[in-house]
C-alpha cells in the first residue's frame, strides 16, 4: 500500500511537518510506503477562464 501525505503548510520544516512524519514512520513500520509532497508556498492560481483547454480539447491547463 501507499500513501501520500500533502503538507500545505508554508514552513517546510514547522509542526506539520514533525507530526507528518511522525505518522510516516509508524506506516513505514508497518509496511506503508509513504511519500510527503510539500504543497505550501507553491505558487497555484486558479482558473482564468482562458478556455485554452477547451480550445485545445485535452482538457489541460495551459498554465
Amino acid at each position: 500500500m501507499k500513501a501520500l501525505f500533502i503538507n500545505g503548510s508554508p514552513r517546510k520544516n514547522g509542526n506539520t511537518a514533525f507530526m507528518l512524519n511522525k505518522v510516516r514512520e509508524k506506516l513505514k513500520k508497518s509496511g506503508i510506503e509513504v511519500e510527503i509532497y510539500q504543497l505550501g508556498g507553491k505558487a497555484i492560481r486558479g482558473c482564468m477562464a482562458c478556455m485554452m483547454c477547451a480550445k485545445k480539447q485535452d482538457s489541460r491547463c495551459i498554465v
